[in-house]
């Protein structure tokens, strides 16, 4: 009895972490992703709150939501190479499998009150959304933020987002 416990405890390990599983950047450039989209959540205070996607053709979408630059939706070409360099930023992100994960850090001391942050990469296959909050003071937990914060730098959107009182 013990044993078939232990058995679907570890089978049911091993198909969660395959499933959650990430590849490398260079793997980015065969994903069959259409969009990613990285979605900046409300925090306490005056964080702004949107949606930003970026589409293979580079082409940028930005949903404004609470204090933002901009109070509506604004489309435009982005840079050359804008996809290729979320995806690449966002692969270690990249959940293996269709569906929803969180992938937020659990520790003793959790910071509170920050903007949580929700990635969508959408493609034929279906939608792999991946929700982190960056609360835990740890260096993994700090270099998924950093990620997170880099590929939107890549979406250059700044001058939607921010208010120019805030400059």
């Amino acid at each position: 009895m013990i044993r078939t416990r232990h058995k679907a405890a570890i089978a049911l390990l091993t198909v969660t972490l395959v499933a959650c599983a990430s590849v490398s950047p260079e793997t980015a450039s065969a994903w069959t992703d259409t969009s990613i989209e990285i979605e900046q959540g409300p925090c306490f205070g005056f964080c702004p709150t949107y949606r930003a996607s970026v589409a293979t053709n580079d082409r940028i979408s930005f949903h404004p939501n609470r204090n933002t630059r901009v109070e509506t939706p604004v489309e435009r070409q982005g840079p050359a190479g804008s996809y290729a360099r979320v995806a690449t930023l966002m692969a270690a992100l990249r959940p293996a499998a269709v569906g929803s994960y969180d992938i937020s850090q659990q520790c003793d001391n959790v910071v509170t009150d920050l903007a949580d942050y929700h990635i969508r990469w959408r493609s034929p296959e279906g939608e792999r959304v991946v929700r982190f909050y960056p609360g835990c003071q740890n260096s993994r937990s700090e270099a998924d933020h950093k990620r997170i914060r880099d590929a939107i730098d890549a979406m250059n959107i700044d001058d939607l987002v921010t208010k120019p009182e805030n400059r």
